[in-house]
């Protein structure tokens, strides 16, 4: 792997060093802590081997071979990090270092083969310096949902940016979606394979990673063993008189009508349905812009009974909106 660092990469440089030390020592694994996204972080143990066979199935997906470039602007504390310096080491590439801040690629005067971001990272390239995004073939984009607005705005560049499916507990992403104007579903990399469980959870299976059957939280709709639809998380489903509804799919169509994906749905207690769905948000402005809004495209279970407005959403300490504790907030303030 050969090393360049653009400007202002003083703190990732070390993180950088300190990494590949660890990485060349004794011990076959690593501690990693997961993202919290659904429950309370904690530490779980990666083993080298399933790293490097994973990096493995990435490189193979996107032909990275000796030489390739590639870009690196997560710090190697994250998961997303580590990887991408697994990668490098073992494809022998060419690695450029980027500041970890919002808009990496500020500095970057030279084509890249391949590159990660999380979607914020996204929003403020395409914001302040958009022909660089033309510099990248390949992107990888993960840690936090993509929006509608955001993947349409990718719809007008060069590169083939992918949206990631995976966990702490795969190492990386086990599948892949390209964003493009057909909606593709999720598609397999290496050998892994789906199947789900009698109530639509996707379960994992992936031998390479030495996983056998990963029971997931997720929804999705399966398309044969290699692909899937993600329909959103079990966890977050709403029951409303007995209709199953998932608050994700539902943001994503109103999300498209509105033009606009400041807010959450979410499910409340409601005397005969049980739950009755909800729009949450911060914005007065986005509130009455929906109640002038035709929702006649949507399923009728899915159109908002109301739209509630509050002052912040509860957030998790890897920075994504909290549902639960967002819900339970809003219950106690109407108490």
């Amino acid at each position: 792997m050969n090393l360049k660092y653009l400007p202002n990469t003083k703190d990732i440089a070390s993180e950088v060093s300190e990494f590949i030390t660890l990485w060349q020592d004794t011990p076959p694994s690593l501690i990693q802590k997961t993202s919290g996204s659904t429950g309370i972080p904690k530490d779980i143990e990666l083993k080298k081997d399933i790293m490097r066979a994973s990096a493995q199935m990435t490189n193979a997906f996107f032909h990275l071979q000796k030489e390739s470039s590639a870009l690196l602007c997560i710090s190697p504390k994250f998961i997303g990090g580590k990887m991408m310096l697994v990668r490098s080491i073992l494809g022998a590439f060419n690695l450029t270092v980027a500041p970890i801040s919002a808009n990496p690629l500020k500095n970057l005067n030279h084509p890249i083969d391949f590159a990660a971001f999380v979607p914020y990272q996204i929003e403020k390239i395409i914001q302040e310096t958009p022909e660089k995004l033309n510099l990248i073939s390949s992107i990888i984009i993960g840690g936090a949902p993509i929006s509608v607005q955001l993947e349409e705005k990718l719809l007008n560049f060069n590169s083939n940016a992918y949206a990631t499916f995976g966990m702490t507990e795969t190492v990386s992403h086990i599948a892949l979606r390209k964003i493009d104007s057909t909606q593709e579903p999720y598609k397999r990399i290496g050998d892994t394979q789906f199947s789900t469980d009698e109530n639509g959870n996707l379960i994992i299976h992936a031998p390479t990673l030495s996983i056998e059957a990963l029971k997931t939280n997720d929804r999705v709709e399966l398309i044969g063993n290699h692909s899937f639809h993600w329909l959103g998380r079990n966890d977050f489903v709403i029951n409303s008189g007995g209709i199953k509804l998932h608050p994700e799919t539902i943001e994503r169509k109103i999300a498209k009508i509105l033009g606009d994906d400041q807010f959450i749905i979410a499910g409340i207690p409601h005397e005969s349905f049980g739950e009755e769905v909800v729009a949450i948000t911060l914005s007065n402005t986005l509130k009455n812009k929906a109640k002038q809004t035709d929702f006649t495209k949507l399923n009728p279970y899915e159109v908002p009974k109301r739209w509630m407005v509050i002052p912040t959403f509860e957030m998790t300490k890897s920075g994504k909106i909290d549902r639960k504790q967002t819900v339970l907030k809003l219950q106690r303030s109407k108490k």
